[in-house]
């Protein structure tokens, strides 16, 4: 996905005259600025919620082994 965003940026600015390439190129790395910082941000918004997710997802196996560990042992007295 970067390699042919790259490839299109440079294709598109090599078409262009050399002050509209300027403004263009300064566009370009600001919005490639912007986009950046927004997935480092909500890269960090998910973090924690992922985390979370796995401590219940350990917590409900847990209780679940253990489930089945004490209806194995009521099947055993039976």
């Amino acid at each position: 996905m970067g390699f042919a965003y790259f490839n299109f940026t440079t294709n598109f600015l090599n078409r262009m005259k050399s002050p509209q390439k300027v403004e263009q190129m300064a566009k370009v790395g600001l919005h490639t600025a912007i986009f950046a910082l927004v997935l480092s941000i909500r890269h960090h918004q998910l973090k924690p919620i992922r985390e979370e997710t796995r401590l219940v997802a350990e917590e409900n196996r847990k209780k679940r082994e253990e489930a089945e560990r004490k209806f194995s042992e009521n099947k055993g007295l039976m």
